[in-house]
C-alpha cells in the first residue's frame, strides 16, 4: 500500500521512469485511485504546517506537470483510461506540493536586519567608563543610563540619557555626534562636555571644543538653537521650556569623574539627594532641619563616614549608619 502512494508522491513530483510513469497512471486509473490522492494531500497539508525541513521537490517540474494536466503524450497514455475528474484531483495535489515548496524556500529567506541597540546603565554607588565604536569614551555617573546603536549609521551618532554623563567625542566631520536628554539635543563633531539631566533643570556644560545645543520648542512653538563655547553651560528648564546660558564651574560639574565630591553654597536637599545616587543610601531625617541652608566642602575619593562627620561638625546633627540606611537627627533647641 505504502509503495503504491510513494510511486504516486514520485510521480506528482516528476521524479518516476518511464516505466514507473506507466505504473502510476494505472493507479489513477483505478477504482480506489481517489482513496490514494486524499491520502497524499493529507500528508500534503500535515508536511505544510509542520516545521520540519521542506522535501526535496523540484518546483519546475511540478509546474510542467501542471501544464500537461498530468498525463503523459497520447501514444502512451491511450492505453489507459483515466477518469476526468482525475486530471483535476492531480493538479490540486501539485499545487499543494508547489505551495509547501515555496512556502518553505521563503521561510529560509532572511528577513530585514534589526538595528542592535545596546542599554548601559550604572546603579546607585557606581561609575562606569564605556568605550563607543567610534571611540568615544562615556563616562557614566550613578544612577544613570544610556543607550544607543551597537554601530553608528554612517551620518550620524546617536545616544539618548537618562541622569548625568561626561562624554569624550571622537573626531568625525562626516557624523556628527548627538546626545538627546529630557528632550534636549546637544549635537558635537569632535569635543566634551558634561549632561546633567536627572532633575527639571537639563544642564550642559562644555569642556573643550564647541557643541550646539537644541532645547524643545518653547510654549509659542519656536525652536532656538545655541552654541556654546568652553567653559559655558545652557541650563534648560524642562518644564516652563526655557534655556539661560551661564558661566560653569568646571570644579563643581566635572569632578565627579575624578572621584571628588564637590559642594559649593549647595543645598543640604541637593547634597542628600547626591549621597544618596553617590553611596547607595537612603537619608531620612529626625528632627527640625532647614533643607535650603546651603553647604561648602570638598571630599576625594572619601568614604560617607568621612562626608557626614565633616558635614554634622559644620552643621550641628548627629547621624547613625544602618546598612544602607542613614538617619539625621537633629536636637530640638
Amino acid at each position: 500500500m505504502k509503495s503504491n502512494k510513494d510511486l504516486l508522491k514520485r510521480y506528482l513530483e516528476g521524479s518516476c521512469s518511464e516505466e514507473e510513469q506507466k505504473e502510476a497512471l494505472k493507479l489513477l486509473a483505478a477504482d480506489d485511485a481517489d482513496q490514494w490522492l486524499d491520502e497524499l494531500a493529507d500528508e500534503a497539508w500535515l508536511e505544510a504546517s509542520a516545521a520540519d525541513p521542506a522535501p526535496g521537490i523540484n518546483s519546475d517540474q511540478l509546474y510542467k506537470n501542471i501544464k500537461k494536466e498530468v498525463y503523459l503524450p497520447a501514444a502512451d497514455a491511450k492505453h489507459y483510461s483515466i477518469k476526468p475528474w482525475l486530471y483535476a484531483a492531480c493538479i490540486s495535489l501539485v499545487l499543494m506540493f508547489t505551495f509547501y515548496f515555496i512556502q518553505r524556500q521563503s521561510a529560509n529567506i532572511p528577513g530585514p536586519v534589526v538595528p542592535e541597540m545596546v542599554v548601559k546603565s550604572t546603579p546607585a554607588g557606581m561609575k562606569s567608563t564605556i568605550q563607543l565604536s567610534d571611540g568615544s569614551k562615556v563616562t557614566l555617573n550613578s544612577g544613570s543610563k544610556i543607550s544607543y546603536l551597537k554601530t553608528f549609521t554612517d551620518s550620524s551618532r546617536v545616544i539618548t540619557l537618562e541622569g548625568e554623563a561626561f562624554f569624550e567625542v571622537a573626531k568625525d566631520k562626516t557624523r556628527p555626534f548627538s546626545v538627546i536628554a529630557n528632550g534636549t539635543t546637544t549635537t558635537a563633531l569632535g569635543t566634551s562636555f558634561n549632561i546633567n539631566a536627572r532633575d527639571q533643570v537639563c544642564k550642559v556644560s562644555l569642556a573643550s571644543g564647541k557643541v550646539i545645543v537644541i532645547p524643545q520648542k518653547d510654549d509659542t512653538g519656536v525652536e532656538k538653537t545655541f552654541v556654546l563655547s568652553p567653559g559655558e553651560a545652557l541650563e534648560v528648564n524642562t518644564v516652563t521650556r526655557t534655556a539661560m546660558k551661564t558661566v560653569f564651574d568646571q570644579n563643581k560639574d566635572l569632578l565627579w569623574k575624578e572621584g571628588v565630591l564637590y559642594f559649593k553654597q549647595t543645598s543640604i536637599k541637593q547634597i542628600i539627594n547626591t549621597l544618596e545616587l553617590w553611596y547607595d543610601v537612603e537619608f531620612e531625617i529626625t528632627g527640625k532641619f532647614d533643607l535650603n541652608r546651603k553647604y561648602t566642602g570638598r571630599f576625594e575619593n572619601a568614604s560617607l563616614t568621612h562626608v557626614l562627620d565633616n558635614m554634622s561638625y559644620a552643621l550641628d546633627f548627629e547621624y547613625l549608619i544602618q546598612g544602607k540606611k542613614v538617619m539625621i537627627i537633629r536636637q530640638d533647641n
